[in-house]
């Protein structure tokens, strides 16, 4: 697996050096959230995305994908019942990823709770919404090197699609290769069943896991779940982007890191 760095654990450090940690603590790419780089995207983005080339070839880190899409700039809203905010969000997330082909390609993972929830229409609607619009969306992805990556979230926070099944139903109900699903270790508050039993049972449609604990801090300690959950990844042949997520800004990111990866090489170690 090539561990990755989700780059809002940084905060607003130099992105050149947050890459510098990301390589000397032994991490292979880093995961974009847009908005912290791109900002609200009314700015120069060919430059922009210029320099994020330069700098990740500069430092020989490579691009492992985007997330948070729908964060910036604001009035993105995947389900509202205005279809003109629906085209203009979906035509963002086309923008992202012609942006990620740039980059080299890579996971464009969909969470943005609050830009999909059913806020101001029925549960029902809002899914409807969701799924044509990963609909019309599927093809723009041909070509770019990127996927679209369905997050399954807890109810906490949204409404629409908060479990492994029900995004392996939109995903099949889709039908398309450039739709597809990942893992998150954090947000599995609303299943049932183990790491290591959803990882097996649905590892066909798994393309891209975010590391974590179920507070959505670092895990640094190896127990048991996890050891059973990695070797799910490694039964199921998972060889894409291991990336870090975390909820917080530790004031000392690299130690943060090397603590990581230690525990990803113990985990190495007994798979």
């Amino acid at each position: 697996m090539k561990r990755g760095i989700c780059n809002e654990l940084f905060g607003d450090k130099d992105f050149a050096a947050s890459l510098r940690i990301v390589r000397k603590t032994g991490f292979h790419g880093v995961e974009i959230a847009p908005h912290t780089l791109f900002g609200d995207f009314s700015e120069n983005i060919g430059s922009t995305l210029a320099e994020i080339r330069r700098k990740l070839d500069g430092e020989g880190v490579m691009f492992a994908g985007f997330h948070w899409l729908l964060v910036g700039p604001e009035g993105l809203f995947v389900s509202s019942p205005d279809t003109v905010v629906r085209q203009k969000s979906w035509d963002h997330i086309k923008r992202l990823a012609d942006l990620g082909g740039e980059l080299g390609g890579g996971p464009m993972t969909l969470g943005s709770p609050a830009q999909r929830s059913s806020q101001g229409t029925t549960l029902d609607k809002a899914l409807e919404y969701l799924t044509d619009g990963l609909t019309s969306v599927a093809g723009h992805f041909e070509g770019t090197g990127c996927r679209l990556l369905l997050e399954a979230l807890p109810s906490e926070f949204t409404d629409v699609v908060n479990t492994l099944e029900e995004t392996r139903s939109v995903i099949d109900g889709i039908g398309k290769p450039g739709i597809g699903g990942m893992f998150d270790f954090h947000n599995t508050d609303d299943e049932s069943a183990s790491w290591n039993d959803l990882i097996r049972e649905h590892g066909d449609y798994i393309a891209h896991v975010h590391l974590n604990d179920a507070g959505g801090i670092a895990p640094v300690t190896m127990t048991e779940e996890y050891r059973n959950a990695f070797i799910a990844l490694g039964d199921i042949g998972y060889d894409e982007w291991l990336s870090l997520e975390i909820f917080t800004e530790p004031p000392d990111s690299a130690a943060v890191l090397r603590q990581v990866a230690d525990f990803l090489d113990e985990i190495e170690e007994v798979k």
